[in-house]
């Protein structure tokens, strides 16, 4: 399996999404990103091999293996729940800007 770090996540969008379209959590998370005009790249893992494998070397380098996955500025922040509270929080729209 490749090493795969968040720093080699490429993308012209401050924000990365690993998801699956059967998975409430990422429908949730995605749906807090639209309400929010945040642009994000969404990776969904049941459609696309290479975003699966990337999803896997990405989960065995952070130790995190469920979706969502959620990447700002390359940096992981974790899945819905997590994203949610960095919103409530105030901290999420700082870091897109």
């Amino acid at each position: 399996m490749q090493v795969l770090t968040p720093a080699d996540l490429k993308s012209d969008k401050k924000v990365i999404l690993y998801g699956a379209t059967h998975c409430p959590y990422c429908s949730k998370a995605k749906a807090l990103l639209t309400s929010l005009n945040v642009e994000f790249e969404y990776r969904g893992t049941d459609v696309s091999a290479q975003f699966e494998k990337e999803r896997e070397a990405l989960g065995k380098h952070l130790e995190y293996e469920t979706i969502p996955m959620i990447f700002v500025n390359n940096q992981f922040i974790g899945g819905n729940s997590d994203l949610h509270e960095l919103h409530e929080k105030g901290g999420l729209l700082p870091l897109l800007k």
